[in-house]
């Protein structure tokens, strides 16, 4: 749907659609194992959710659908897609 997503405080890498649920997917990329996902940290899980909320006010007319945060994880040539990374409401 779109890709590389910005706004003041935040992007999107990639707003994707899986059947009815909106998808969010932050790409990480790191040559030594195990960085890449621990680098999306509290505060950029915070930036990713205040670019989703701006994107769906934007974006989606009536009713907001459900929406789901993904990863896309690459770590020395390896790709491991994480879905549901984290929830929307986290802290």
């Amino acid at each position: 749907m779109a890709r590389n997503v910005r706004y003041r405080g935040g992007e999107i890498d990639i707003v994707a659609g899986d059947g009815a649920v909106l998808v969010f997917v932050e790409v990480r990329a790191r040559t030594r194992p195990g960085l890449a996902g621990a680098s999306i940290d509290g505060a950029k899980r915070s930036k990713i959710r205040l670019a989703a909320q701006r994107y769906l006010l934007q974006q989606v007319r009536g009713p907001w659908p459900a929406c789901r945060f993904d990863a896309v994880v690459v770590e020395g040539g390896a790709v491991q897609w994480l879905r549901s990374a984290f929830d929307a409401n986290e802290e």
